[in-house]
């Protein structure tokens, strides 16, 4: 897609469109793209109603958006890795009916004009998401004693000293240690390969977009 028309899709489509169902009015304008891909408003309100956990959507749209984002850009790595079968996307409607209530869920779909096969494929891309953070994360990390004993020293005995308790022994914390420490480069490698994927990707945000959402609080 040339870049003049994907400037004036991101300029003019803040033009907002509105839909209505009922008495129920959607704004919708374009927040983001992710090299051709768009990610609309409604998009946004899709994932934060269907797809995202409450700690995930509880620190405003930018971090809903970023979010989105990082889902959808592991989950086209995983398109060439991971493969799901109907159960597993089945299982994943299942599992929203019982967390949101089927007919509430169902009442929402409605309103966005969102069918169940609309609705799969924004849980497909999830599915992919979590299964490739997975894999990621079961990555074997080596932890060597010298990095146990500075967290120990550097980190353990002092806060231990800081809430006014008696450290324990190396010996007795080694595994715990160790296992944090893991834990915490899992977590860094994870970040920086994920920041390898928006590196090499052509990711533009709409702020028009961003902070209309913000001013009509949608």
């Amino acid at each position: 897609m040339p870049k003049f028309v994907l400037r004036f899709m991101l300029i003019g489509l803040t033009i907002l469109v509105f839909i209505s169902f009922s008495y129920q009015k959607i704004v919708d304008c374009i927040v983001a793209t992710i090299d051709r891909e768009i990610i609309s408003l409604l998009d946004l309100k899709i994932y934060e109603e269907f797809i995202l956990t409450e700690e995930e959507i509880k620190d405003g749209v930018e971090k809903v958006l970023e979010k989105v984002i990082e889902i959808k850009l592991v989950a086209r790595e995983g398109q060439k890795e991971i493969s799901l079968n109907q159960e597993e996307i089945l299982q994943a409607l299942d599992d929203l009916f019982h967390w949101r209530g089927e007919e509430k869920v169902r009442e929402k779909m409605k309103s966005y004009g969102l069918s169940l096969d609309d609705l799969e494929g924004y849980l497909r891309e999830k599915l992919i998401y979590k299964k490739m953070i997975n894999l990621h994360s079961s990555l074997q990390v080596g932890v060597t004693l010298k990095e146990i004993e500075n967290y120990y020293h550097q980190k353990y005995v002092i806060e231990s000293q800081d809430k006014k308790m008696e450290p324990p022994p190396l010996i007795k914390v080694l595994v715990e240690i160790e296992n944090q420490i893991r834990q915490a480069k899992i977590r860094e490698q994870m970040a920086d390969w994920i920041r390898g994927l928006k590196d090499k990707t052509s990711i533009k945000v709409n702020q028009s977009c961003l902070k209309l959402i913000e001013r009509e609080g949608l």
